[in-house]
């Protein structure tokens, strides 16, 4: 055989080797997985037990204001040790009952016209005059935004049974010419959710 036919040759299956398409693996479809999932609770219930109540507060004649009565978790003021004041009748503090699924994180909501959240000050009202109450609460605490300031969301510190919430504070209690005699009042909400 000649060179030129070897060449020839050589060119011809070099051509043919072009012309066949080579063998690929398999194709192996991609798979991923997922999950299904539930959170199932108990509906959450939140009972009210008692109001907050600092009954019958009384102003001597001399007394200029400014001063304020605190009521702690139990409903115990220390108005007999405020100067130019004395205090009769039942006191209570705020106390609602809550229970959910045991061991489940929930969050309370504390709203109402009259609540601030970043004092924390509830104003209780008698006509066009007003009395500041600002507020503690007890199995409850206060979620703060990204500026540290408070929000009307509070988280549960309890287990989620049968947790007892409480709502007290400090009341301011102005003279007579700032604030006329009467019964100051508002309401309050709160509303509970899980997390």
């Amino acid at each position: 055989m000649t060179i030129i036919k070897k060449l020839a040759m050589a060119g011809s299956v070099a051509a043919f080797a072009l012309a066949t398409p080579a063998f690929a693996a398999p194709y192996t479809a991609p798979s991923a997985t997922g999950t299904a999932t539930v959170r199932l609770y108990d509906a959450i219930t939140l009972d009210k037990v008692t109001d907050v109540d600092f009954g019958v507060v009384i102003r001597d004649a001399a007394y200029a204001g400014g001063s304020s009565i605190t009521m702690d978790a139990t409903g115990v003021t220390d108005c007999a040790s405020v100067v130019g004041l004395s205090c009769t009748g039942a006191t209570s503090p705020g106390e609602f009952t809550l229970k959910g699924d045991n061991g489940s994180a929930m969050t309370v909501t504390v709203s109402s016209t009259d609540y601030d959240p970043v004092t924390n000050v509830l104003t209780l009202h008698n006509g066009s005059d007003s009395l500041a109450l600002t507020l503690s609460f007890a199995g409850m605490n206060q979620v703060l935004d990204g500026s540290g300031n408070g929000t009307t969301a509070f988280d549960v510190t309890g287990t989620g049974a049968n947790q007892t919430l409480s709502v007290y504070g400090s009341l301011q209690i102005k003279d007579s010419a700032s604030a006329a005699n009467g019964v100051y009042t508002t309401s309050y909400d709160l509303t509970a959710d899980y997390n």
